[in-house]
């Protein structure tokens, strides 16, 4: 499938569909303070996105697998032409989905916070993680989905999500995006001192983590975003259908999709728009086919 720009439309869009989740991570910053729609009127303002012109769907949360209807809204925002993206943490994947992924699935997104166990339970996540990830990526590197991962950069972990490279293009991973920690909301801004990083450890962490992919010639595209690239750049829904932008440690709220027009809404100062087109460019470009490493 090809996509054509529309730069009066936000054609790539992230929504944390619901502030539940079966992982407790500290670093984690999903918005806790806002109800999640039902299903009826999440595919209402899906209906809404795709008619102005979206192109892309990232699901997160949370972790959206407890969204009850999920496969359903994958499914019908496949039908509408939309390219579909879950970031899930992976743990329930064989409880909802036990005869597999849904039609209609573009990409799985998968976190790692480093190579092994200890460091991942270390950032958060629970024991017996790193080996579940891999499992999952082993399974459906053979499928027809695309494989991208999430990491997020703490003050301790850097050693540890550099050994990372070597592995992504064996693991079948097309895309890794390795997030500065941003104390911004929710147990993040809670435990700011235990996970936080300076900006200047996370330039030098970032020079040497490109520096590296590019010496192992590493396949897969690899993005590394600071809290300054995440600023007002993304056009972000939270559980309850809002759209904010984040700024200087703050979120911002720009408009109800329930109510507003997504184009007004894109159209807001707040949201920059070279930021966000760099950033969002990939989604436009044509695909190439699916290759496993």
């Amino acid at each position: 499938m090809t996509f054509e720009p529309n730069s009066n439309a936000p054609y790539n869009v992230s929504w944390l569909l619901t502030n539940n989740c079966n992982y407790s991570c500290g670093f984690c910053w999903r918005v806790l303070d806002r109800k999640k729609l039902s299903l009826a009127d999440a595919l209402s303002i899906t209906q809404k996105l795709a008619a102005a012109g979206m192109s892309k769907m990232s699901w997160a949360g949370g972790e959206p697998l407890l969204f009850k209807g999920l496969k359903t809204l994958i499914e019908e925002t496949s039908r509408l032409g939309v390219e579909t993206m879950l970031i899930t943490n992976g743990a329930l994947i064989d409880r909802v989905w036990p005869t597999g992924l849904p039609q209609g699935l573009d990409w799985l997104t998968l976190p790692l916070e480093g190579i092994g166990d200890a460091i991942n339970v270390r950032a958060g996540r629970q024991e017996g993680h790193y080996e579940r990830v891999l499992k999952l990526l082993d399974r459906y590197r053979s499928e027809p989905v695309r494989l991208k991962m999430n990491s997020v950069a703490l003050g301790f972990n850097t050693k540890e999500l550099l050994e990372i490279p070597q592995h992504l293009d064996a693991w079948g991973v097309e895309r890794w995006k390795v997030f500065q920690f941003y104390p911004v909301r929710g147990f993040a801004e809670a435990n700011r001192q235990e996970y936080e990083m300076s900006d200047e450890a996370f330039e030098e962490f970032r020079v040497e983590l490109l520096e590296r992919c590019e010496r192992l010639d590493v396949r897969a595209t690899v993005v590394a975003e600071s809290t300054r690239d995440l600023d007002n750049s993304y056009y972000t829904l939270s559980p309850d259908g809002c759209v904010y932008v984040s700024m200087d440690g703050k979120d911002v709220y720009l408009g109800d999709l329930a109510k507003d027009d997504p184009g007004i809404i894109f159209a807001n100062p707040l949201l920059d728009k070279d930021k966000y087109n760099e950033r969002s460019g990939w989604v436009l470009e044509p695909r190439r086919p699916i290759w496993k490493g």
